[in-house]
C-alpha cells in the first residue's frame, strides 16, 4: 500500500476464534504509534487500525495479531505499507501569465487590467489602488 506523507490509511483485519479474539496490530513487530494518530478498534473479531498524518516512521510491516484466552495468532501475509512525498506542483511559467494592455487610465481610482481601464474599489478602506499583476487569483491590491 502506498500512502503519500500526511495523509491517511486504515487497515481492517477478521480472525474468528472462541471467545472473539481482540485485534492488536504491530508494525515490524513493533508497537504502532499512540492515540490520538493512531487508532486501534477491535470489535467481534474484526479489528481496525487507522493511523492519520502518515509519516516516513509509520512504513513497513503491519502484522494483524488475534489474541483470546487460548493463545495468540499472528497473520500472515504482512500488509508492507509505504509513505511516499508528493512534491508541490510546479508553477505555470510567467510567459503564460496574460499580460496587461499599455493603456493609461486617466483618474487615480482606476488600474490598468488586461480588460481595460477598472474603476478601484476597495471597500471603503481606501480610494487609492494599483494593479497586483495576479490576474489569476486578484485584480486588486489595496494600498493603505
Amino acid at each position: 500500500m502506498v500512502v503519500p506523507q500526511g495523509g491517511e490509511f486504515k487497515l481492517t483485519c477478521r480472525a474468528v476464534g472462541v471467545p472473539d479474539p481482540y485485534i492488536n496490530w504491530r508494525l515490524n513487530w513493533q508497537d504502532v504509534c499512540e492515540p490520538p494518530r493512531c487508532q486501534q478498534v477491535s470489535e467481534g473479531g474484526v479489528g481496525t487500525l487507522t493511523v492519520q498524518n502518515a509519516q516516513p516512521l509509520d512504513q513497513g510491516a503491519y502484522t494483524c495479531e488475534a489474541i483470546n484466552v487460548k493463545g495468540r495468532v499472528l497473520a500472515t501475509p504482512d500488509c508492507i505499507v509505504r509513505i511516499v512525498s508528493i512534491p508541490a506542483p510546479e508553477p505555470p511559467p510567467e510567459s503564460r501569465a496574460p499580460k496587461p494592455e499599455q493603456r493609461t487610465c486617466s483618474s487615480p481610482t482606476t488600474y490598468q487590467a488586461p480588460q481595460g481601464c477598472l474603476r478601484c474599489f476597495c471597500f471603503g478602506v481606501t480610494d487609492r489602488c494599483r494593479s497586483s499583476m495576479l490576474f489569476r487569483t486578484k485584480e486588486i491590491q489595496c494600498v493603505s
